[in-house]
């Protein structure tokens, strides 16, 4: 009778192309979650682990019974330094769980991101003696599959190099040997050359090169998943549907609790974490005064953190220019200064001590005004007494393609300096982790208007929860206004992306239509040579509203109290209109200005987390108003205000709910939300009293709904956008 179960589950197995009940608790993945237990917190790896689950059922079944190529495409989008690399380790331990033997990791373009991916394989996986890490370029296909025969799962670390003998060239190689071996290729940075430039074909042949040789790869293995991960996918969604490399399938990896994002540092112009300087501060003639300040701040938080008993590895990073030549007399000047203020502060009678102390020490006054809450208390004299210390285990790096860069590369790895700082470009951005970043320092960088090409650069983000108190970034006022855009973009796409895959998880139907706010009109969502921004009409012309709602219970109370102050303040100058024959559809109406509601109300609301909504939009209307383009007339709307209303959850994750402006109610001559006589042509906000169900309905959530009328005929900084590639 057992025999028989299990030839029918075997059958079954066979018939089904992909893993519909994957194991999920096997060998490798235990001695992984052992690892990252003793090593991260049990915390840290359930999230880890669940991440990873999303996208395990979409990967091949090893054991899928069909006589051609078995492929499945899955693009996993996450943020930026929110760990990504421990999401696509544990696929790995879950793939080798449930029939998979064989591992290639392209691990990024540039060396130093493929030594750090390789390194971290090998520590992750250093208590499992059954799997084994090579450089792609270091082993053949006999090796490979002689390891494979004695039982060993192998991971080959792959640079992303389309050179023909060597890393995708050599790769290809091995899985044309290997080709029946199920296997699972990862490709880390997956936006980043893997899908071509399609703009460059004609001009020269080695354009397109990198995704050419990875269809290669994944088209010649006959039981394969392709696991592409990046936190900026604007360039994996616009290419084609029917490219090689476009994805099946997308999951959402969720950042943890302790994650510090892009909302952490760019929700508004004026957050306090991001420091402006001048475009003007540069190292040509001197030291910048710019620069001394974020120097003395680092010098101060480690120290302030060495008074509290943490002494932890921290660092800065200096990004000066894309070139080296720059970079390398960055370095050299910063290297001059470190030695004279090690010098002044390792005699007190140096005529400059004392002000290079106060320098140093004013920063505790700016510490604790812009953190009163905290229950610190500042030391100064404790702190004072850590200076020289500190100072004297600070070392500077610089890290580039040069000669002096390479060497700097190679003698980092081996100092062990408690505090470092970092002088680069583009090889200190994409992908690579830098120690406890707490201070970064970044000027002309203006020119960039590829928004995931700059949010790449953003190494500040992070799990830096713990720290973050003295986390700065020192940048230029247009850089800052370029992050918040981009954040507000990010937060529009994962709050897109996550409603369709609620419904759908064919990523193929998914429409590649986003969210900018443009002034400029030169952003695009990814670089020209690959797909050119261009402007669409939206779908629901004028109204904006979010459908994922998820509030912490502080900031859901904040909002009750705020409407409800609102509401007292305005319900004596307001009055009902009824919109259907029943009175069903009984609205309280606000006569106001745009401004005098953001001053009382908006400023003040909690959005909730991805929100669609961004200040920085909300203040540009301002400044339309100012600059007379735009009428100060707004309705405020409170939608059944007498009844409140209820709205079904539709999915677990990020709360989200059902639309928040309702469609056409047959039977009682509404309109709809969406459609108000007297004010679907007027400027206005409904705001919508929700409810989850009966039982909690004094739990309701004041959210909010923006009808701007002047986005249905010009939309002057809030676009939605798409690229000029065919997606269907």
């Amino acid at each position: 009778m057992s025999d028989k179960i299990e030839l029918v589950e075997e059958i079954e197995d066979l018939n089904t192309k992909y893993l519909d009940s994957p194991v999920v608790d096997g060998e490798n993945v235990k001695m992984l979650r052992d690892f990252l237990d003793e090593n991260v917190g049990e915390d840290v790896a359930i999230n880890v682990f669940r991440n990873a689950y999303q996208g395990l059922r979409h990967f091949v079944n090893p054991r899928f019974n069909y006589n051609d190529n078995c492929l499945s495409k899955i693009l996993a989008l996450g943020r930026v330094q929110s760990g990504k690399t421990s999401y696509f380790i544990s696929s790995i331990a879950l793939a080798f769980d449930n029939g998979y033997d064989l591992v290639y990791l392209i691990g990024g373009t540039k060396n130093t991101l493929r030594d750090q991916n390789y390194e971290r394989v090998d520590e992750y996986f250093d208590n499992n003696p059954n799997v084994r890490v090579y450089d792609v370029n270091e082993v053949d296909s006999a090796t490979v599959l002689n390891k494979l025969s004695i039982g060993y799962k192998v991971i080959l670390v792959v640079l992303k190099n389309a050179a023909e003998n060597a890393n995708l060239g050599k790769a290809y190689q091995i899985t044309v040997d290997c080709n029946n071996i199920p296997s699972l290729v990862v490709d880390d940075e997956g936006d980043e050359y893997t899908p071509g430039a399609p703009k460059l074909v004609n001009q020269t042949n080695r354009i397109g090169a990198t995704h050419d040789k990875i269809a290669d790869i994944i088209y010649s293995i006959q039981r394969c998943t392709f696991l592409s991960v990046t936190a900026t996918p604007q360039a994996n969604f616009l290419i084609s549907t029917i490219d090689a490399v476009s994805p099946d399938f997308a999951v959402l990896v969720e950042p943890g609790e302790e994650y510090t994002g892009g909302n952490s540092f760019h929700d508004t112009l004026d957050n306090p974490h991001v420091i402006d300087i001048l475009d003007t501060d540069d190292f040509k003639d001197s030291v910048p005064e710019s620069f001394m300040d974020a120097l003395y701040f680092f010098i101060f938080a480690v120290c302030f953190k060495r008074s509290c008993g943490d002494f932890s590895k921290y660092s800065m990073l200096v990004h000066p220019s894309s070139l080296t030549k720059v970079q390398n007399a960055v370095i050299e000047k910063i290297k001059d200064r470190l030695d004279t203020i090690i010098n002044t502060l390792s005699d007190s009678n140096n005529i400059e001590y004392e002000d290079t102390v106060q320098r140093i020490m004013d920063h505790a006054k700016t510490y604790k005004a812009m953190n009163p809450e905290l229950d610190v208390q500042l030391n100064l004299e404790a702190i004072r007494e850590e200076l020289i210390e500190c100072v004297s285990t600070l070392s500077s790096f610089e890290f580039n393609v040069s000669s002096s860069g390479r060497e700097d590369i190679a003698r980092e790895k081996e100092d062990k300096s408690l505090y470092k700082i970092y002088v680069g470009g583009n090889m200190l951005g994409r992908g690579l982790t830098l120690k406890n970043l707490i201070v970064t320092y970044m000027y002309r960088d203006s020119k960039v208007q590829a928004v995931d090409t700059l949010y790449q650069r953003a190494r500040w983000l992070g799990y830096k929860r713990k720290y973050f108190d003295v986390c700065r970034v020192y940048m230029t006022d247009q850089l800052k206004q370029k992050f918040v855009v981009i954040v507000e973009n990010e937060n529009d796409m994962w709050e897109t992306v996550r409603n369709y895959l609620s419904v759908d998880d064919n990523i193929k139907k998914f429409p590649r239509i986003f969210q900018i706010n443009d002034e400029s009109g030169k952003k695009n969502l990814t670089r020209k040579n690959f797909s050119k921004t261009v402007t669409v009409d939206r779908v629901n012309p004028g109204f904006t509203y979010d459908k994922s709602v998820w509030f912490n219970d502080e900031a859901k109370e904040d909002n009750r109290k705020l409407y409800e102050s609102y509401f007292i303040s305005h319900k004596d100058d307001a009055f009902v209109q009824s919109f259907s024959t029943n009175n069903t559809q009984n609205h309280l109406i606000i006569k106001t200005t745009y401004t005098d509601f953001y001053n009382e109300f908006l400023r003040n609301y909690h959005l909730p987390r991805g929100s669609k909504f961004g200040d920085l939009g909300f203040r540009r209307i301002i400044e339309q108003i100012e600059n007379g383009e735009v009428n100060n007339e707004l309705y405020v709307i409170v939608m059944r205000y007498a009844t409140m209303e209820q709205r079904s959850p539709v999915s677990n994750g990020s709360l989200s709910i059902k639309e928040l402006p309702q469609s056409y109610n047959n039977g009682t001559n509404y309109a709809g939300d969406k459609d108000l006589p007297d004010y679907k042509d007027a400027m206005h906000f409904q705001i919508h009293l929700v409810y989850l169900s009966e039982e909690t309905r004094s739990d309701y959530m004041p959210l909010l709904a923006f009808n701007n009328p002047m986005s249905k005929h010009s939309i002057k900084y809030i676009k939605y956008v798409t690229g000029d590639n065919v997606y269907d």
